[in-house]
Formats: C-alpha cells, sequence, structure tokens
C-alpha cells in the first residue's frame, strides 16, 4: 500500500505567511489542515504519517530540505506521495484563491488545484510547476505542494473552508493512488 506523507507547512519558530496585522499566521491552518487531512485519509484505510513539523517546539526549525530527506527516510515504496499544505502571501496583499505546486505530478497537481477551488472557479490559480522547492525537488515520491489560499489577503475565507477543502483532495489523492 502507498504511504502518504503529509506535510503542514513551516512550524516551531517559523510561523509561515503573517497576516499584515500579526494574525493569523501561516501555521495556523496548515497545521491543522495537515493533521485533519491525515485523520480523514487514515479513517479511509490509508498507510499516513505526518512529519515531525507538526509538532516542533516554538524553538525548533525544520527546513523543507530536512522534511524531504524524513520523508525519503520513511517511504514504504515508490507509490508513495508526499503532500506540503501552506497558505500564501503577496507582496500587495491584494491576491486572492488557491493552487498547487508541483515538479513532476502536473495531472495530479492540476487536479488538486480545482478541487481546493471547491467549485469556485476564480479560487482556482491553477497548478504550477516549480524547480526551487526542495519539498518537491529532493522526495523519492510524487510531491505536491497545497496553498490554501492568501493568508494576507482572506484569512476568513482560509478559517471558512480549510476543512471543506482537506474533504475535497481526499477523493482526487484516492484516484491518483488508485491509478
Amino acid at each position: 500500500m502507498p504511504r502518504i506523507t503529509i506535510d503542514g507547512g513551516h512550524g516551531g519558530s517559523d510561523p509561515g505567511a503573517v497576516h499584515p496585522s500579526g494574525h493569523p499566521r501561516e501555521i495556523d491552518y496548515s497545521h491543522p489542515a495537515a493533521v485533519e487531512l491525515s485523520v480523514l485519509l487514515r479513517n479511509r484505510g490509508h498507510d499516513v504519517v505526518l512529519t515531525p513539523a507538526v509538532n516542533l517546539t516554538v524553538n525548533e526549525v525544520m527546513r523543507s530540505g530536512a522534511r524531504a530527506r524524513w520523508a525519503n527516510e520513511h517511504m514504504s515504496g515508490p507509490g508513495d506521495l508526499f503532500v506540503s499544505i501552506h497558505c500564501n502571501a503577496s507582496e500587495s496583499h491584494l491576491a486572492t484563491g488557491s493552487e498547487v505546486w508541483y515538479c513532476s505530478q502536473s495531472a495530479l497537481a492540476a487536479d488538486l488545484a480545482f478541487a481546493l477551488a471547491l467549485d469556485e472557479p476564480r479560487r482556482n490559480r491553477g497548478a504550477k510547476r516549480s524547480n526551487g522547492l526542495s519539498v518537491l525537488t529532493d522526495t523519492r515520491m510524487a510531491a505536491v505542494l497545497l496553498e490554501l489560499g492568501f493568508i494576507d489577503r482572506e484569512p476568513e475565507w482560509i478559517q471558512k473552508h480549510w476543512f471543506k477543502q482537506m474533504e475535497a483532495v481526499v477523493p482526487v489523492i484516492e484516484s491518483w493512488l488508485a491509478l
């Protein structure tokens, strides 16, 4: 059975992106979403592990390269999947919507991008290729990075919908694993 490794972006001494007011922070959503996605998938019989990032203390940090190495050390086989969950931010504080970053699984990323948008086409910023994110390039399995929305512009939307987004990505992950 393929293993799904779920990573809550940032954590410990690294809060990730922060709303201009100072609250909320990216980890206020990325970590609960990672834990919830793991519960939803486990409840459906999947082999799921969380990276240690979700349990970091305020004085600890786990860089993305270390997350990729940890995932590689805990692989079960070639069909494994790595999912990192984040919230976005923009310099202009005007951007909205969700997107999915990928290195080599564009079809999966595109399907996940549609799922995260929750049937609101304007929210779908699409699937975007990145060769510069080590959680995508350094993992030896299929890997995607989910951006739930823009913490600096739409924290209320993220707060209201992150759970629905996790529910929506479960069938997409299951369909991909069944291939």
